[in-house]
């Protein structure tokens, strides 16, 4: 399983691509492991991200605290997404469009 860990002012996340990794059942178990400091990889979340539409722009997007609760929004979480899908040019568009169970915010 490929992970990438980021950080931005003072948060680190661990991210994870659903189109890469399409077998994740358990996401609130993986989060609580994974970013455990001591025995896991350690992280303030984890972040689930699947480009939908690479000429759009668009993408599911999932954030996971490190107790295993899903989060609605983080800022901090979007920016490293953001940054995370620029570098391994996953979209061909400067602009995303992040959705999430919840509610859609641009970055």
């Amino acid at each position: 399983m490929k992970i990438t860990k980021v950080h931005s002012l003072g948060n680190d996340f661990l991210i994870i691509d659903e189109e890469e990794n399409p077998c994740i059942k358990e996401k609130a178990t993986l989060a609580r492991r994974i970013c455990a400091r001591h025995t896991g990889i350690g992280a303030d979340g984890l972040l689930l991200i699947s480009v939908k539409d690479k000429d759009m722009g668009f993408v599911n997007f999932r954030i996971f605290n490190a107790d295993g609760t899903e989060a609605e929004v983080s800022g901090n979480g979007l920016r490293c997404a953001a940054a995370y899908l620029y570098y391994q040019k996953k979209n061909r568009v400067s602009q995303n469009h992040f959705f999430n169970n919840r509610r859609k915010s641009r970055k």
